[in-house]
């Protein structure tokens, strides 16, 4: 029998965490807009989408490996 090493559940994860991390780059994208000159808000909003990735990204793992296996 295989051994489970997880690497399918990161894979997985870390692809769920980029596309949510693309969703918020977009749902901020009007303050990109609006405050395009302004690198301090610039920066905080691309450390926000940064943090959102991560975040799912984790959860998903996370939630993928309690998951009852076949």
């Amino acid at each position: 029998m295989p051994r489970h090493t997880g690497q399918v559940e990161a894979l997985l994860a870390t692809g769920g965490g980029a596309v949510a991390a693309l969703a918020a780059r977009a749902l901020l994208s009007g303050v990109y807009q609006h405050h395009g000159r302004e690198p301090a808000v610039i920066e905080a909003v691309d450390v926000v989408v940064l943090a959102v990735g991560a975040v799912t990204a984790v959860l998903i793992y996370r939630w993928l490996l309690r998951r009852p296996r076949d």
